[in-house]
């Protein structure tokens, strides 16, 4: 058969680094894919924790309005 067709090996050779770039590119797909899904739950996990800080805060600074209200008020009816 090589003697007829002389480039059947060397196609050959060349349909099987085909297969193995494809093969190749589609773990790339994937992992891109996978890095992708990855950065996406982080900054998923990151605005939930903002917001849990922003709530923290915000707590915070009433309990202190209401400290300084609660302290002010018996201070200011006493004669």
């Amino acid at each position: 058969m090589n003697e007829i067709l002389p480039f059947s090996k060397s196609f050959v050779g060349i349909w099987e680094q085909d297969y193995q770039l494809q093969i190749l590119g589609n773990k790339i797909e994937n992992k891109i894919r996978e890095l992708k899904a990855n950065i996406i739950q982080k900054r998923k996990s990151i605005r939930l924790y903002k917001s849990i800080l922003d709530n923290s805060k915000i707590n915070l600074e009433m309990s202190k309005r209401n400290y300084h209200v609660g302290l002010l008020r018996p201070l200011m009816q006493e004669p």
